[in-house]
């Protein structure tokens, strides 16, 4: 069987090629994902490294998301066809047994051809809402994976038949809880408590811009390790940001910046720090239910359907977390959000133990299960 992956939400695509990799060794992969994350920032993608490490195949597709103006919807409808074009070619050569999307507007062009040429599809959402991707891709998908129980009654969803709760797979390295070593790089020499900013791979200017604010006065108390991002044409947030602590003096042991945080290092602190600064990503939220990580939420504001807002009030209403509005957030709002997490951290470790999700160690077996189901389907034709 080969399983062709179209890049977008590359962390469960990962926990899930970790996983089968493990038990079903023979099973292949192709991965399709972007050179660069933001093309108009020349951002560079995590993608390729990341798949590369698991000895992965990565192939190039670009194409364009339309920020509104006439001139960027010419450009990505003229974009949009060109990846159409190279998606016949890559599936028309690959001959992948099952396409699996993670949502994602670069899955798009992939799925409408593996419907037009037979190819069965396989589709995971793991927010509570379906992105606007999803949206058409759930439409043409032989099988729908979902993380969130909400989305099995959802009217978005013409054919709840095709429908079944898995939850998200999560990168095996992840998933561990053995004792682990701390981080060669990370020394806490005065034992200080530990803050977990996360801004994704490609890192978060209005977060970036938060912590540098607030950067004197965390460090007076915390031990501050800040995942920023990969650097763009306008920004290169790790250089900024180390310039910016070598002149306020700040000590290298109080504060860590680093553009990506290596998934074995990334679970060391999910178990030693006391408290996550993030967006509220859907896989990021798992992780952190995961490991019972309490956090302080700062949700992307303009995402679709105000789904990252919705994924930290999830949390919030369960009082299991916290959020602080972009458009809301300075030093003295994200101060009291850090000492009202520090007080109720008992409570809230124990409110994230005791939501009910669905298994993280099972996600990856019952996406497979819906695979060979889809694969089957399709050979009995």
């Amino acid at each position: 069987m080969k399983i062709l992956i179209p890049g977008g939400h590359l962390t469960p695509a990962l926990g899930f090629i970790d996983y089968i990799q493990q038990h079903y060794p023979e099973v292949n992969f192709v991965f399709v994902g972007r050179k660069y994350s933001q093309s108009k920032l020349q951002q560079e993608a995590i993608e390729e490294k990341e798949v590369f490490k698991r000895n992965v195949r990565f192939i190039e597709l670009d194409s364009v998301r339309s920020s509104g103006s006439i001139q960027s919807l010419l450009r990505s409808v003229i974009s949009f066809f060109h990846a159409l074009k190279k998606s016949v070619e890559i599936i028309n050569h690959e001959k992948p047994s099952v396409i699996l999307s993670f949502g994602g507007y670069l899955a798009v062009p992939l799925v409408i051809v593996a419907r037009l040429l037979n190819v069965p599809i396989v589709a995971h959402e793991g927010t509570s809402v379906v992105g606007k991707a999803n949206r058409l891709i759930f439409k043409l998908a032989n099988k729908i994976a979902i993380s969130f129980p909400n989305l099995l009654r959802d009217p978005v969803i013409s054919d709840h038949a095709k429908i079944k709760l898995t939850g998200t797979p999560l990168r095996q390295k992840i998933l561990n809880k053995q004792s682990l070593n701390p981080p060669t790089w990370f020394a806490n020499q005065k034992n200080l408590p530990i803050i977990l900013i996360l801004g994704g791979n490609q890192g978060s200017l209005a977060i970036n811009q938060l912590v540098k604010a607030s950067l004197t006065t965390l460090a007076s108390e915390w031990t501050v390790v800040h995942q920023c991002g990969r650097p763009n044409k306008l920004y290169h947030y790790s250089q900024e940001l180390s310039d910016f602590a070598r002149k306020e003096h700040i000590p290298e042991d109080r504060y860590y910046v680093l553009e990506w945080i290596d998934e074995a290092d990334l679970t060391w602190f999910y178990r030693h720090a006391s408290v996550a600064i993030s967006r509220a990503g859907a896989n990021t939220i798992e992780e952190l239910i995961y490991h019972q990580l309490p956090a302080i939420f700062i949700p992307l504001p303009y995402s679709n359907y105000g789904e990252q807002l919705k994924n930290a009030q999830y949390l919030e209403k369960r009082g299991a977390g916290m959020i602080l509005c972009q458009d809301q957030a300075d030093t003295n709002k994200l101060i009291s959000c850090l000492a009202s997490i520090k007080d109720k951290k008992e409570v809230i470790k124990a409110k994230l133990s005791s939501i009910d999700r669905p298994d993280p160690l099972k996600a990856s077996e019952m996406i497979f299960d819906l695979i060979r189901v889809a694969v089957a389907k399709d050979e009995k034709r």
